[in-house]
């Protein structure tokens, strides 16, 4: 695999020749996660340095941002859908 290459599966579709659908294969999966684990290991240094109170308004501010997000994107859709 080159420098910046990923590997992953291909597959033409059979109804429409002109369509190749792109699936992760088992290698692709483990080098992403090869990649990811710096990061991983980082960010769970970074939530160990917070007390359970920290921990849960945190958990409550993205499970109120992630709640906010999905009703606006399904209004947009909603929105576009009837225009």
């Amino acid at each position: 695999m080159g420098r910046g290459r990923t590997p992953r599966g291909r597959a033409r579709d059979a109804a429409d020749g002109r369509r190749v659908a792109l699936t992760a294969t088992t290698a692709h999966r483990q080098a992403l996660a090869d990649a990811m684990a710096p990061m991983l290991d980082g960010m769970d240094k970074v939530v160990a340095g917070f007390g359970q109170q920290e921990r849960d308004t945190i958990a409550r501010r993205l499970t109120g941002t992630v709640a906010v997000m999905r009703d606006a994107t399904l209004a947009l859709a909603t929105e576009n859908r009837d225009s």
